[in-house]
């Protein structure tokens, strides 16, 4: 046990103690204790993974609200994996936990791997839609856990893009006010969807508020896509320098904190030149400009490998104009 406790002594102390004393690896004990469990116990164990994952609890109610349509009584459910163990409540009462953010962190891998997330993200962004009151303070914590849940990456690397259009679907119902919640929804359309339905969902948002970066940033992103995909479009171009527009406006006033208008401007802009410039000359001129913009990025931002890899690629780009 000893030698089992230095080979792994880099790691979680937990995970360390379970597999020293038990022989079984930690990450095959998470996912057999998920297993065991049935019906709506596992769907509440779930929850707590998912929310303990993020740093986050849940109430006996948002238990409840997230497990109403399951057979069985969620907060009975929780009170059995309570005496168990599997899951823990500190003081002050009512902060319901999976035992170790590590075991959360594994359950919910496992979910994913079994594509059985969605079962578990739908009704609990469903159950804290139904808490929260609109506008509301952001800083909540019911809010929080909410925002985390709604953000179109996490929902994309999670469930994917069909389940997460499921669980906006679900949700429009109670955040049909909340421009945060179009603003996501149009940003997994952007990202590899429908571009109708992004520029749809993203034009709601816009009528919702004003000058706010990031909603800007994701507009301009679905004109530059839309501009690529149908470049030979006679608006294509008038897209194109709307977006750049709204980039250059937001690199201006957020630049100094945020890579991501820079990296949208550079790759966009590299493949719209990729479709519509025909001449030596004319493409160099458009790698110019995009090489500066995705330039001054790195310099604001040195420690990051999407934009330095970025530059490398137009810089190669650029070099491709002027050799044979």
């Amino acid at each position: 046990q000893e030698k089992e406790f230095q080979n792994k002594c880099g790691r979680q102390l937990l995970v360390a103690m379970i597999e020293a004393t038990s022989g079984e690896q930690f990450e095959e004990k998470a996912a057999r204790e998920l297993d065991e469990l049935q019906g709506i116990q596992r769907l509440v164990y779930a929850l707590l993974c998912v929310a303990s994952r993020e740093r986050h609890f849940l109430t006996r109610d948002e238990i409840a609200l997230a497990a109403r349509e399951v057979p069985g009584n969620g907060v009975g459910a929780l009170r059995t994996l309570l005496s168990r163990g599997i899951a823990v409540a500190p003081p002050p009462a009512e902060r319901n936990r999976a035992r170790h953010r590590v075991v959360a962190d594994l359950v919910c891998k496992h979910l994913v791997d079994q594509r059985q997330l969605r079962n578990v993200l739908i009704p609990l962004a469903n159950a804290l839609a139904l808490k929260v009151r609109l506008p509301g303070d952001r800083r909540d914590r019911v809010w929080k856990l909410l925002v985390r849940l709604l953000n179109h990456d996490y929902l994309n690397r999670n469930i994917g893009l069909q389940a997460g259009r499921e669980l906006y679907d679900k949700l429009e119902e109670h955040l049909s006010l909340d421009y945060h919640y179009w603003l996501q929804r149009g940003a997994l359309e952007v990202e590899g969807g429908d571009l109708r339905k992004a520029e749809f969902f993203l034009k709601t948002c816009r009528s919702m508020i004003e000058g706010d970066y990031l909603v800007d940033t994701e507009y301009a992103y679905m004109l530059l896509r839309k501009a690529v995909e149908d470049y030979q479009n006679t608006t294509a171009p008038a897209w194109v320098d709307e977006g750049t527009k709204l980039l250059e406006a937001v690199i201006s006033i957020r630049g100094e904190n945020d890579p991501y208008p820079f990296h949208v401007l550079g790759s966009q802009g590299l493949a719209w030149v990729h479709r519509t410039c025909t001449t030596g000359h004319e493409l160099r001129n458009a790698l110019l400009y995009y090489r500066n913009v995705v330039s001054q990025g790195c310099e604001k931002h040195p420690l990051n490998r999407d934009l330095r890899q970025l530059l490398k690629d137009i810089e190669r780009e650029s070099l491709s104009t002027v050799l044979p």
